[in-house]
């Protein structure tokens, strides 16, 4: 996952940028780490949340929000090395994640293999154009996840920013049935809550789609919002339910 998930707390990210000439290399695991009971190993170019009580703390209340029952399909876009999802995948009839990072979606088919998990499957590819492929196959998610990185570095680029969280929306709402859950979250500062939250319903409106606001949910107090900064209140995670 690209960006931090909850917001009961938030996780230290770690990015690394590596010259594409070193990627070719024999590729390395560094070892394991347990989270929610599911083991994951990380190869040096994935993305990996590297706070561990911080992660287990947001996937716990990601899986409490989902509401799982064991007859669920899950879709985890931006699944990167599949945390999230595989977490949740003994709780889920199956599991569809998407990731863009090869190397990213290599660990997460290999930590389902670890994990003995066999309900996963994993699809290197934009998330949109993963959305429409599905939508083709008739793939209808009971739940979504939509986790991306920051869409935007500076404010001068928020409409940007706009056009791509609604892109992602509005591809994850065809997907979903009347019933079905959309996890969707922003972790950059550039982006104001409220232009968030119009920015995800305003793409329900678009697909002439009724929701329901279940929690819309922000960084806890150890990453706390500071007065006169409002670049400090980064974090926002809203959860809807399809109503129709």
């Amino acid at each position: 996952s690209h960006c931090c998930m909850m917001s009961t707390s938030t996780a230290v990210l770690a990015f690394s940028f590596t010259p594409q000439s070193l990627r070719s290399k024999p590729r390395t695991y560094s070892g394991s780490i347990v989270l929610l009971e599911t083991t994951f190993t990380i190869s040096p170019f994935s993305f990996w949340q590297v706070n561990r009580a911080q992660a287990e703390r947001l996937y716990a209340k990601a899986r409490e929000y989902a509401a799982l029952t064991g007859n669920e399909t899950l879709l985890d876009l931006y699944c990167g090395t599949g945390t999230i999802g595989l977490s949740m995948a003994k709780d889920c009839k199956s599991l569809i994640g998407v990731e863009l990072i090869a190397d990213a979606v290599r660990d997460a088919e290999h930590n389902a293999m670890v994990n003995s998990i066999c309900n996963a499957r994993f699809l290197c590819a934009d998330a949109p154009q993963a959305a429409a492929q599905l939508d083709r196959e008739g793939v209808m998610p009971d739940v979504v996840i939509l986790d991306p990185p920051a869409f935007t570095k500076a404010h001068a680029n928020m409409a940007n920013a706009c056009r791509g969280y609604k892109e992602i929306a509005l591809s994850a709402m065809r997907l979903l049935p009347p019933g079905g859950v959309l996890a969707t979250h922003s972790c950059s500062y550039h982006m104001p809550e409220d232009v968030f939250v119009n920015t995800v319903l305003s793409a329900a409106q678009d697909l002439h789609r009724q929701v329901r606001v279940i929690t819309l949910r922000r960084q806890d107090i150890d990453h706390p919002v500071l007065a006169g900064y409002p670049e400090s209140h980064y974090l926002k995670s809203l959860w809807l339910q399809m109503l129709d």
